[in-house]
């Protein structure tokens, strides 16, 4: 398109140029071609408009010209110019989504991005939920999410081509633990940190799998993370320190090309609380990509033109649902394949979309997960499944992992285990960035700050759960949350989203359920004597500012959530042996 040169022309203005050639844009390089200017056109200076459409957003480039009837210029060679540092489509989508702060050099790219040489990523202002922009540009980014639950992270993008000689640990964690051996049966090496390596040759990270062959220094690791005394059988992976919600994951991966390891890509969310406490069902939510793959529930004919595209809710037979998925071609050749899905959380209309190399290949719509997880990417030994592993070392190898939020429905309740089973040296205490309810663009998204004298209810909530309260409210003002009414406990109460079944009394005896509540009791916090703190009795009080969290066993989460909204972290100690509260300092403790 061209229009008459102007110092701020408007879209209207431009008219297309007649025949004039497609340029490609490939993403990888300067699009090129030949654009011919009428022969009819006056002399002058002029604008010229090229632009692609890419759904989301649209790319474009203009250029400023000068028209001359000169018989000899079209006998001359154009000489050639320097082209414009190109934008990675990836960066432009987290800028798109989250603003520049995030960007890992966000100048450089502000300065590509608006082809200014001094534009600078403006964090002196945000927006409403905390983007800035670049400078010399408008606010073009996408609207702040409606789906955003109180207390879960802002859903963002995220993009990692691995171009780094080292991991970035802000970003990711490198796991050491095991899972799929069974006693007397079958024992894998678990994932050790050795076996995760960048390779800054070809800017991608490395998973190193040892077969049953292998005879080398690296060890294995058993569940209680003691170190095995071989090597046979042991992978790598590393997870996201953040955990993401429902949209598009696409991972550029080049499996381990022989059978008996399993080079995986899946989300992942875990809590056995309920059920270690009740022997309720562990909750699992879990997509998964992994390769090789078989026809059918039988481990055989298994092969690399077909991949397992799993959902699960929980590890029961009925919670989970295995895709036998064949693919359009053999994927173990030693070239890197991209492998996607589009995980859909809305209530309405759940399912998870699988492709490979951008060509669809199934949907699953049963056991669809709805809890925010982490995202893996590792090479690890199942049971036979993936064939048996007669070779040394094979590698399974990631170019880059990808992330656009979609705006629906989810959530994103705490983890039994977060901070088990990783690199020795892993710093839990980096900030996770901005939360739900820190901002106001949504309706969701605002916290209501709870009222000096707590609603009451037609039951105690201590007693009857949330569901005995006839006010809609009731959970959005204790908690900010809502009544999570489609699960109950083994007598049929259901908690605020937030809390859990073990804040709960125990189950009272079915004929003194109270049928009303004590006008002056506070139904969050009702106990016989006073309590300086919401949740917590003073004795628990004393004994913890003596004693630390991790002496409440396994309700020690459940009295830091009492005590002060956190959970306990009893992964670390102070010179006594003690462990604080999340938000709680080891000085506040009584002295050793």
């Amino acid at each position: 398109m061209m229009t008459n040169y102007a110092d701020d022309p408007s879209f209207s203005d431009f008219t297309d140029v007649p025949d004039a050639e497609c340029l490609d844009f490939s993403g990888e390089g300067s699009p090129q071609g030949s654009i011919h200017i009428p022969d009819t056109t006056p002399e002058g200076s002029y604008t010229l408009l090229w632009y692609w459409d890419f759904t989301e957003f649209w790319y474009s480039a203009c250029i400023d010209i000068d028209v001359e009837n000169d018989v000899n210029v079209g006998n001359t060679t154009p000489s050639p110019t320097t082209p414009p540092e190109e934008v990675d489509d990836a960066e432009i989508q987290v800028y798109l989504h989250n603003g520049c702060s995030d960007l890992n050099d966000a100048t450089s790219f502000c300065r590509k991005y608006t082809t200014d040489p001094n534009s600078y990523c403006n964090d002196n202002e945000v927006d409403e939920c905390g983007r800035s922009i670049c400078s010399g540009i408008g606010n073009f980014l996408f609207d702040c999410p409606n789906n955003c639950p109180v207390g879960c992270p802002i859903p963002k993008a995220f993009y990692d081509d691995f171009t780094s000689s080292t991991l970035d640990t802000n970003d990711w964690l490198v796991a050491k633990k095991s899972w799929g051996s069974i006693e007397g049966v079958f024992i894998n090496g678990g994932v050790v940190p050795e076996n995760v390596q960048l390779d800054t040759a070809s800017d991608a990270v490395k998973f190193i799998a040892h077969g049953n062959l292998y005879d080398g220094p690296v060890m294995g690791i058993n569940k209680d993370l003691t170190r095995q005394s071989t090597g046979v059988r042991t992978g790598g992976a590393i997870a996201t320190r953040r955990y993401f919600g429902p949209g598009t994951y696409e991972v550029r991966m080049k499996v381990a090309g022989e059978l008996g390891v399993c080079s995986a890509v899946w989300t992942f969310y875990y809590n056995d609380n309920d059920y270690c406490e009740s022997g309720a069902d562990i909750v699992n939510h879990e997509i998964d990509v992994e390769l090789p793959g078989r026809l059918g529930p039988s481990a055989t004919n298994i092969d690399f033109a077909q991949a397992l595209t799993n959902t699960w809710t929980g590890e029961i037979g009925s919670l989970h649902t295995t895709g036998y998925t064949s693919l359009p071609k053999n994927v173990d050749d030693g070239e890197f394949h991209t492998y996607r899905f589009d995980w859909h959380t809305d209530p309405t209309d759940r399912r998870v979309e699988f492709y490979l190399d951008g060509e669809y290949l199934t949907t699953v719509t049963t056991n669809v997960p709805f809890y925010a997880s982490r995202m893996w990417l590792g090479a690890w030994f199942p049971n036979g499944w993936a064939g048996e592993p007669d070779f040394d070392i094979e590698v399974m190898e990631v170019d880059y992992f990808k992330f656009v939020p979609f705006d629906e429905a989810f959530e994103c309740p705490v983890e039994s285990y977060p901070y088990f089973g990783w690199a020795s040296g892993t710093n839990f205490d980096i900030d996770g960035g901005q939360l739900c309810g820190s901002y106001t663009s949504s309706p969701t998204s605002q916290q209501t700050n709870p009222p000096s004298s707590p609603p009451q209810s037609t039951g105690n909530y201590l007693d009857v759960g949330c569901s005995g309260s006839p006010e809609e409210t009731f959970c959005s003002t204790l908690f900010g949350t809502y009544c999570k009414d489609y699960q109950q406990d083994e007598c049929g109460r259901s908690i605020c989203h937030g809390s859990s079944h073990s804040d709960l009394n125990p189950c009272p005896n079915p004929t003194l359920v109270p049928t009303t509540a004590n006008p002056t009791v506070n139904p969050i916090t009702a106990s016989p004597t006073a309590e300086p703190t919401p949740g917590t009795t003073s004795n628990q009080n004393d004994t913890y500012l003596n004693d630390g969290c991790a002496v409440f066993g396994a309700e020690m989460d459940s009295f830091c959530y009492g005590f002060n909204k956190g959970y306990c972290k009893y992964w670390q100690a102070d010179t006594c042996g003690r462990s604080v509260c999340k938000g709680h300092s080891h000085n506040e403790l009584n002295p050793c």
